[in-house]
């Protein structure tokens, strides 16, 4: 993937799309987020009163910065937020959602909170 502008392009069953990206830093409730026989950490979350069913996470990464501040003092207590100021461990997931959505969510140890990150439509 590699963003062009405003919108990202995408590989999806070798044709090229471009989608809107719009960043929310919302916290979500995770429906389900144990690994099942399949091996996919995320099936659902809750975002705005819906619940969006994972079909596909498409990719993962760690991110840990500012590790010198781990007491995490300087940063707010909102999750989103707290690795803007502080130190963040996350582990962000790409999702594919039903019906054709794509998402960047993470996991916060520090905050220990689920945030919707940024949504590709």
């Amino acid at each position: 993937m590699r963003s062009a502008g405003s919108g990202i392009w995408e590989m999806v069953q070798g044709e090229t799309e471009v989608l809107m990206a719009h960043r929310y830093g919302h916290p979500i409730t995770v429906v389900d987020a144990e690994e099942g026989p399949t091996g996919q950490p995320l099936r659902a979350f809750g975002w705005r009163g819906t619940v969006y069913r994972v079909v596909e996470v498409l990719s993962h990464w760690h991110l840990r910065d500012r590790w010198w501040q781990a007491d995490g003092s300087s940063a707010p207590d909102e999750p989103g937020m707290r690795g803007m100021l502080g130190a963040s461990d996350r582990t962000y997931y790409r999702v594919r959602c039903a019906p054709a959505l794509v998402c960047d969510i993470y996991h916060d140890a520090t905050a220990g909170a689920w945030v919707l990150d940024c949504v590709c439509d």
